[in-house]
């Protein structure tokens, strides 16, 4: 008997649901972001079965190199039943984030800013005392009072209405951070556990794909799964 492989293209796979909204890490929440105006450089998955085995995954993004108390996050998830194609510029496009905890406040003040380029000029006003600037330097940390406020920057992934952390950097007052650019999107096997904004454990199988590039992940009959770059 020959079968017939279904592959649906879904508009947003990775879409955050009431529930993992009200779930997601306090500390790294998703952030309510514009509606996307351009997209980045292409980047195409698609995934393929050997036969239905509700494979759990989760999204991460990471930097071209590793930075000093980069953390990768779980920006999405997704159950693979079937096969998927996933355009990653469209359906989870790529911004810069920001954000600022106050000392006893309950989740942090944060802003987002599409991504186009890793040299771009813009500005993201925390909060009245805090703005941070970014141009071709990189991230530029203005003084604070490093006991009264945490700041962290990085990158986060647009679904619908909300981006979410995918990668994050903390950093300190008075500080110039170079050296963050744009990388890779992740896939990791999933432990179940996480949540929208938790850290993502890095020993479990993951697949690195670096922008620009289009990718087929194919899962054989015993749920191992081989990422090939065309």
């Amino acid at each position: 008997m020959s079968s017939t492989s279904f592959v649906g293209i879904i508009e947003s796979p990775w879409g955050i649901t009431k529930t993992q909204l009200e779930n997601a890490n306090k500390f790294f929440p998703p952030v309510a972001s514009a509606p996307v105006v351009s997209a980045s450089t292409p980047t195409i998955l698609q995934i393929t079965t050997a036969y239905d085995q509700n494979i759990e995954l989760v999204v991460t993004f990471s930097t071209a190199r590793p930075i000093s108390g980069g953390v990768e996050r779980v920006a999405g998830q997704q159950t693979v039943n079937t096969d998927v194609q996933i355009d990653f510029s469209r359906q989870l496009p790529l911004y810069w984030m920001a954000s600022v905890l106050k000392e006893g406040d309950i989740s942090p003040n944060q802003c987002s800013y599409l991504y186009s380029s890793d040299t771009e000029n813009f500005d993201l006003q925390l909060n009245q005392n805090i703005t941070l600037t970014h141009d071709k330097q990189g991230w530029h940390i203005p003084p604070y009072n490093a006991d009264e406020y945490t700041v962290n920057v990085g990158f986060g992934l647009r679904s619908g209405a909300y981006t979410s952390w995918g990668y994050s950097i903390p950093v300190h007052p008075a500080m110039v951070l170079s050296g963050v650019r744009a990388g890779s999107y992740n896939l990791f096997r999933s432990n179940g556990q996480e949540q929208i904004g938790d850290p993502v454990d890095l020993n479990l199988k993951h697949w690195v794909m670096p922008m620009g590039y289009t990718y087929t992940l194919q899962f054989d009959s015993c749920g191992n799964g081989t990422l090939t770059r065309q």
